[in-house]
């Protein structure tokens, strides 16, 4: 995700991955709040989204953990999608999990069978 293209409490996805062939997504859904809210090192301050709503927006001097507060550099960005960035995500993950599928289909015939 582009830095500009944040909007302030607006709904994003963080996209990490459970395996090393990145085939199973663990998506989050959080909140943006802002950059350097803490005014410390430049973060990206985002909050779990059923936090946000169940709680309300986190502000500084609140607990981070009960509030599920992401920071995070923006490095970090490439990993956080909006609706449109997720939807193509989510297509390249099912594209690569059928390239996986037809290999191993091809390579399961190429086998040679016991009698």
């Amino acid at each position: 995700m582009n830095k500009q293209d944040l909007s302030i409490e607006g709904v994003y996805f963080l996209v990490t991955y459970l395996d090393r062939e990145l085939l199973v997504p663990k998506i989050d859904t959080c909140m943006y709040l802002g950059m350097d809210i803490l005014q410390v090192d430049g973060s990206y301050y985002f909050q779990d989204a059923e936090t946000y709503h169940d709680n309300g927006k986190w502000l500084p001097g609140l607990d981070t953990l009960e509030f599920k507060i992401l920071c995070m550099k923006e490095d970090f960005l490439e990993n956080v999608f909006d609706y449109s960035g997720l939807q193509r995500q989510i297509e390249l993950i099912k594209k690569a999990g059928q390239n996986i599928t037809n290999n191993i289909t091809a390579l399961q015939w190429r086998l040679p069978r016991a009698l």
